[in-house]
């Protein structure tokens, strides 16, 4: 065929250096086989549960004691996409333990982090 003739190609836009690093960045940490992250099961109240990929961290006992009462043992760091519809009291399970969220932080740049506890009264 001419060419001209026929579907147009798109012309793919080059990304630029910040889009790469930043690309880079977010594989470097959020990637489950090369980064940090690890697969978690995310329950909504009254949803089906589905899997999400994320990065569980803990705080440290002597942070816990001398820090606010809100600060939480766990955190799960994660797509703002994936958990758009996170709530208090949703469930998640990462390496087959259950956490209950007891609060949702999203922080404006695409990326969520769930505080976590182990039972109900955070």
């Amino acid at each position: 065929s001419a060419l001209g003739s026929g579907a147009v190609d798109r012309m793919v836009k080059p990304r630029t250096l910040a889009q790469q690093m930043e690309q880079d960045l977010e594989k470097a940490f959020m990637d489950t086989v090369t980064g940090h992250a690890v697969t978690a099961s995310f329950q909504p109240s009254g949803q089906i549960a589905y899997y999400i990929d994320g990065i569980l961290n803990s705080t440290p006992n002597d942070v816990q004691a001398m820090a606010d009462f809100s600060v939480a043992p766990w955190t799960f760091t994660c797509r703002q996409s994936t958990v758009k519809v996170a709530r208090k009291g949703d469930t998640i399970v990462v390496n087959e333990t259950q956490y209950i969220i007891t609060g949702v932080d999203h922080d404006g740049t695409g990326m969520t982090t769930l505080a976590l506890s182990l039972d109900s009264h955070g």
